[in-house]
């Protein structure tokens, strides 16, 4: 909520009937849901799928048309919040839908519909400090945070009533997010290459068809395996502790909800060094392998395998690739054991099957991800830029500062 209206502008609140709507989402029974599309099935939106103001949909689920009501169908411009979040940081995020595909959402997500107001300018006010400020004091919960709708309404939004000043903001704000976009979307296609190019160089890993020797991750000549750190995550520290949350669908490292610890010597044996192999060994991320590329002090959590290669057999980015590949997957997939919480422990993983190149053809390969991952660096870098320019200008857009110059027009009260 801004402290001082700048001249022109006015505050407009949640609850204003009027100018918008409140719609809960509703609950679905396993039975009437599918990870599958079926014949007369609708997407399934749920609080996992809204990830930093855009739509998530790697994991998804659909749920039977005779089961939704007309109303819980998603309309192009309405915005998709998280009422209900393990983390106080996440409760609250949103996302704007753009379209008028069939999609409706869960239990734990809620809608604000723009009746007379802009849902492009709200979605915005959404992803500013503002907000997540007055969600963060609102949302209660002690396991689980639980944003009330009752509480969300009292919000108000401060805007211009010139709507052409209204529209600049909005178009000032959408050239940053384009930026964003684009440099998100050159970062994905350039990481495809290395799928790409470890198939050409070692041919797929379920056939075979060079015919290279097969080992396991058991083989104590190939590599040991280390379980990780057992410690209560900080929101500040000197050291970075990495946990199953920070490995990215792709085997990159997640810096969204970085978790600190203050280092002590007890840690030593836990340090993480650069190209070190990281694994989930547990829950719904079981399976996923990090190559570790940064340089910040960091520790390993306890539900993470460290893989410890012997480097003149395995080469850590051989190893990452493959991770990747559909031959590791239908593996993982089968020596999982548990259904509520999947585990993925040692025993499992020393079963894994894998090729076992030349050296020299495995350190060919790894100076390929090196300067591949070399470029990644600095289009992330470039990309974090224009995050913080954003931010930045989201700061302004709703204090008028953004604006300061515009001829604005006197509020008629």
């Amino acid at each position: 909520m801004v402290n001082q209206l700048p001249q022109g502008w006015k505050e407009e609140y949640l609850e204003n009937k009027e100018k918008f709507e409140y719609i809960n989402g509703v609950s679905y029974k396993p039975s009437d849901a599918s990870e599958n599309l079926q014949e007369n099935s609708t997407l399934l939106l749920r609080s996992n799928n809204i990830d930093n103001g855009e739509l998530n949909l790697n994991k998804i689920v659909y749920v039977s048309n005779n089961k939704i009501q007309n109303k819980q169908y998603l309309k192009k411009n309405d915005i998709l919040i998280a009422t209900s979040s393990g983390s106080k940081n996440l409760v609250g995020k949103s996302v704007l839908i753009l379209d008028d595909s069939p999609k409706t959402f869960g239990a734990f997500c809620g809608v604000i519909r723009c009746k007379d107001f802009c849902a492009k300018y709200v979605s915005y006010y959404f992803q500013s400090e503002f907000y997540k400020k007055y969600i963060y004091n609102i949302s209660k919960g002690v396991n689980i945070n639980n944003l009330k709708s009752s509480d969300l309404m009292k919000l108000s939004i401060p805007y211009p009533t010139d709507e052409d000043e209204q529209e600049y903001i909005v178009k000032t704000l959408d050239a940053v997010a384009e930026m964003i976009k684009l440099r998100k979307e050159t970062i994905q296609l350039t990481k495809d290459l290395i799928p790409a190019i470890f198939q050409e160089m070692f041919g797929d890993p379920i056939t075979n068809p060079k015919g290279w020797e097969i080992t396991t991750l058991g083989n104590p000549d190939v590599c040991t395996l280390q379980y990780g750190y057992t410690a209560t995550a900080q929101d500040s520290g000197d050291t970075r502790y990495i946990r199953i949350t920070d490995i990215g669908k792709d085997g990159y490292i997640d810096n969204g909800n970085k978790a600190w610890l203050n280092y002590d010597n007890k840690m030593e044996d836990y340090k993480l060094y650069h190209k070190d192999i990281l694994v989930a060994r547990t829950g719904a991320s079981y399976g996923k392998t990090l190559l570790y590329n940064n340089d910040t002090d960091a520790i390993f959590a306890s539900f993470l395998i460290r893989i410890i290669f012997n480097k003149k057999k395995i080469i850590p980015e051989f190893y990452w690739a493959y991770s990747l590949t559909d031959s590791y997957w239908q593996q993982a997939n089968r020596l999982v054991s548990g259904v509520a919480q999947p585990q993925f422990n040692g025993s499992a993983l020393k079963q894994i099957l894998l090729m076992l190149p030349p050296w020299p053809l495995q350190e060919k390969f790894a100076k390929k991800v090196e300067q591949i991952n070399k470029y990644i660096v600095a289009q992330q870098e470039e990309l974090e830029h224009f995050e913080t320019l954003f931010q930045s200008l989201l700061q302004e857009a709703f204090t008028g500062i953004l604006t300061w110059k515009y001829p604005r027009k006197e509020s008629n009260d």
